[in-house]
């Protein structure tokens, strides 16, 4: 048994060659990544999109806590 994002083994799940398991017990599908060039500043556009997501995802319960 593993844990495999949804685009691994979608073809497969289609095909009945595998069978999704805990369906019930799946973490929420809430991950979110913001990679940039780890620098001293930011450049202006990139700090204020960081900002906006980070504002933007804190609005939202399945991001709170």
């Amino acid at each position: 048994m593993c844990q495999l994002p949804d685009y691994y083994v979608l073809e497969h799940l289609h095909s009945g060659a595998l069978i999704s398991l805990l369906e019930a017990h799946q973490p929420p599908n809430t991950a979110v990544w913001a990679l940039y060039p780890q620098q001293r500043h930011l450049s202006p556009k990139v700090r204020k999109l960081v900002d906006f997501l980070k504002e933007g995802l804190a609005k939202r319960p399945e991001y709170r806590g």
